[in-house]
């Protein structure tokens, strides 16, 4: 789903992003970040578009979701930007210094 959908369906959920973060115990600019990306992660998506229809349906997803026991994601408090886990190519660095069979 592409971010715009993404948007589209909070607002058939008559919710902002900043709603949706708050409901999903994430900081907005969590959230936000998905814009310059090609797609929405697929677990946001899906929250997103479930609230959507239970909004149609006249289901109170605030207040289900609201009522479930879980522990949000904490924001980095250290100042440090970028990523922080190790990369996928950092395992194949030393293939770097060899010479390309041709």
């Amino acid at each position: 789903m592409t971010y715009q959908e993404f948007l589209r369906q909070l607002e058939i959920a008559d919710m902002s992003v900043k709603e949706f973060a708050r409901l999903i115990k994430r900081t907005p600019n969590a959230i936000t970040n998905y814009a310059t990306k090609d797609e929405v992660p697929a677990h946001l998506a899906i929250i997103g578009t479930l609230c959507a229809y239970m909004h149609v349906a006249g289901q109170d997803y605030r207040a289900i979701i609201s009522s479930i026991d879980f522990h949000g994601v904490k924001p980095r408090e250290d100042g440090v930007k970028g990523f922080r886990g190790k990369r996928a190519d950092s395992d194949h660095e030393e293939f770097m210094d060899r010479p390309v069979p041709y």
